[in-house]
């Protein structure tokens, strides 16, 4: 109905325009000019309303966009907070587990350097051993010597 309007006040307008064999009257403009104004006048109306309509859709959809936009900043947040606590967590596990492999290396030290000491005590006992033979040898050689010269 709007668009048909300034057609219709245009085809008005014309049909009341008197009638002249001879060009306009000098004194008074023509009347297309006052058609043309009108309807360029209630173009530009319709350009407002639409251009007013479609900058409603479009903040709108801007407002919508900035909403979501902000529901992934959040959620990225979000993300990141629990990649930095995973990374957290898992460094603790390799410092434990670094704690755990020092452990073990001393603990290996130990166990490697009391063998060696039990090596050397075996090897010490083994001596000792020996000797005490060689001393109950020798004691009993004595003893049968004492025997045989005294008896």
């Amino acid at each position: 109905m709007r668009r048909k309007l300034p057609l219709l006040i245009a085809g008005l307008a014309a049909a009341c325009a008197p009638l002249s064999t001879g060009g306009p009257p000098a004194d008074s403009p023509p009347p297309e000019p006052d058609v043309f104004a009108v309807i360029r006048a209630s173009n530009s109306k319709a350009a407002v309303e639409q251009l007013r309509d479609r900058h409603a859709e479009e903040v709108l959809h801007a407002r919508l966009l900035e909403a979501r936009i902000g529901e992934l900043i959040a959620a990225e947040e979000g993300l990141a907070a629990e990649h930095r606590e995973r990374q957290a967590t898992v460094q603790s596990m390799r410092d434990q587990v670094r704690k755990l492999a020092e452990e073990q290396a001393a603990l290996q030290r130990s166990i490697d350097a009391a063998t060696a000491q039990h090596a050397e005590a075996t090897a010490r006992l083994a001596e000792l051993q020996q000797q005490v033979k060689a001393l109950d040898e020798a004691a009993a050689a004595a003893d049968a010597a004492k025997k045989s010269g005294g008896g």
